[in-house]
């Protein structure tokens, strides 16, 4: 029979796959004052997406969402280094596979589900041209792959525009940037 470790950092995990991963752990304090900042900046963001108000400094709270996070890995970096003598990227990996990539896929099916569900025209949903089919194809797999950015610049895709046709995994470019500094260090 297969034993759970509930962890708040890693959720629901294998046990032995816990264990390796938090053998080298290092937990940071966690500040509420961070976390504010955070749900602010969420809130701005779903502010500008749903259309109330004027929230045009929405896109500040990214580059918050950058900042945090550089500065909670640099801070894990350095305490596991403090403690250990190294830092081992593949724990770091290891950590962040199991805290993201649930969620990713998860999304990502749902999406090409509902795509599914558009090219049939099932569940009185319109169906979806095969352009717009290519283009959800197109985006899936880019967004898998963590380049979404990309995607983005090179379909010429205007983040801010409203009347564009967007890329419905177009919200992963941030996780895509992110990905794409830490594979840099």
């Amino acid at each position: 029979m297969m034993e759970f470790k509930q962890d708040k950092d890693l959720g629901a995990v294998n046990k032995a796959a816990a264990t390796n991963i938090n053998d080298d752990n290092v937990k940071v304090k966690r500040h509420t004052v961070l976390d504010g900042l955070r749900g602010y900046g969420c809130f701005l963001v779903l502010m500008y997406h749903m259309r109330l108000g004027n929230v045009y400094s929405a896109w500040v709270s990214i580059g918050l969402f950058f900042m945090l996070s550089g500065l909670l890995i640099t801070t894990m970096a350095l305490k596991q280094y403090q403690k250990k003598g190294h830092f081992s990227a593949i724990i770091f990996y290891q950590r962040r596979v199991i805290r993201l990539l649930p969620a990713i896929n998860m999304l990502i099916a749902i999406i090409a589900i509902v795509g599914i569900f558009k090219r049939y025209g099932w569940l009185g949903m319109s169906t979806s041209s095969p352009e717009e089919q290519y283009f959800l194809r197109y985006d899936l797999l880019w967004a898998l792959g963590y380049g979404e950015n990309f995607n983005l610049v090179w379909r010429d895709n205007d983040y801010f525009a409203d009347f564009q046709e967007a890329s419905i995994a177009r919200h992963l470019w941030s996780l895509a940037v992110e990905e794409q500094v830490l594979l840099l260090l």
